[in-house]
């Protein structure tokens, strides 16, 4: 099987970066195998066997994690391993043996050997556990730090660099005229520096959340930014978008019930995108800022209302 290779060469030569070599003659399916770690000698595999691709099939089930297993069975049929090295080219893959009972990461690598008549293949099993959990690590925290430079610190809801980053994206799609159907809410806070002057800025704070509550609490199906002081705004897809006209009822409802029980009270304007006149976001944005003060100015009549004395009865 070693005709005209020097197996042991190979194996001092490999062993200082694979956990376990494998030497499989593919005219015969012959092979044997050297691991220098006692660890991956634990899991029983035999060193040598009549029929590698059998062998790898009954032991795949058995030693690597069971979200791994059944990919690697089909990279490791025999018609698919000489599918993927012909040309000359090398495979490698990824996956999570079970040593002691505990997921490992490991690499394999295989690549094709010629001796002029046998045609072999190498096999080379390598230990990229550190090596990987330091990738996931980092993958954790760029998430996290990412998560928070685009979230607003006083409500947890996405910032105006997120809103920014969305709109972007949107007018980007609007570019290729792609056909698109969604809204844009805006939202304010009303009479915010009354509260802040009349009871302080901590006050206001939580005015500011109680009224991101209500409108995430409506809108639970949209992105929904804090993209000013008092200001909010939503991009409004899927089933928002279907249901928008009523949500905005929903919303000046509830606006209007606050009004009689002095709670948070919060403006909401909604413009549809329209292809035919909007190239961008912005343009969305702004009628729907503008519907905003429609209905900020009808709540303020009607608190000024509420609050002039009664005559008559």
């Amino acid at each position: 099987m070693l005709k005209n290779i020097s197996y042991s060469r190979i194996v001092s030569t490999l062993t200082k970066n694979y956990i376990s070599i494998y030497y499989v003659d593919m005219d015969t399916n012959r092979y044997v195998e050297y691991s220098s770690d006692p660890h991956y000698q634990e899991l029983n595999i035999k060193t040598s066997g009549e029929n590698f691709f059998d062998d790898l099939q009954k032991n795949v089930y058995r030693v690597i994690h069971p979200e791994d297993s059944e990919r690697i069975a089909a990279y490791f049929r025999k018609e698919n391993l000489i599918s993927e090295l012909e040309g000359g080219k090398t495979f490698s893959v990824s996956y999570r043996l079970l040593l002691d009972g505990i997921p490992v990461y490991v690499n394999l690598k295989a690549l094709y050997l010629e001796d002029g008549t046998n045609q072999h293949v190498l096999i080379g099993v390598s230990n990229i556990d550190a090596l990987k959990k330091r990738e996931e690590t980092y993958k954790q925290e760029l998430g996290y730090a990412r998560r928070m430079a685009t979230m607003d610190a006083l409500t947890g809801v996405r910032n105006k660099h997120a809103y920014i980053d969305f709109e972007e994206t949107l007018d980007a799609q609007i570019r290729t005229k792609k056909p698109l159907r969604f809204s844009v809410a805006v939202f304010d806070v009303n009479n915010l520096k009354r509260t802040n002057d009349t009871f302080g800025h901590q006050a206001g704070d939580l005015s500011i959340r109680e009224a991101c509550t209500n409108i995430c609490n409506i809108f639970c199906h949209s992105a929904v930014f804090r993209v000013g002081g008092d200001e909010f705004a939503a991009i409004l897809q899927g089933k928002d978008y279907e249901k928008r006209a009523e949500l905005f009822v929903e919303m000046d409802a509830l606006s209007r019930a606050n009004l009689a029980c002095g709670k948070v009270v919060v403006a909401c304007g909604i413009s549809d995108f329209d292809p035919e006149r909007d190239a961008d976001v912005a343009s969305v944005f702004t009628r729907a800022d503008a519907a905003m003060y429609l209905h900020k100015k009808d709540l303020k009549k009607r608190d000024g209302q509420k609050n002039e004395p009664r005559s008559g009865r």
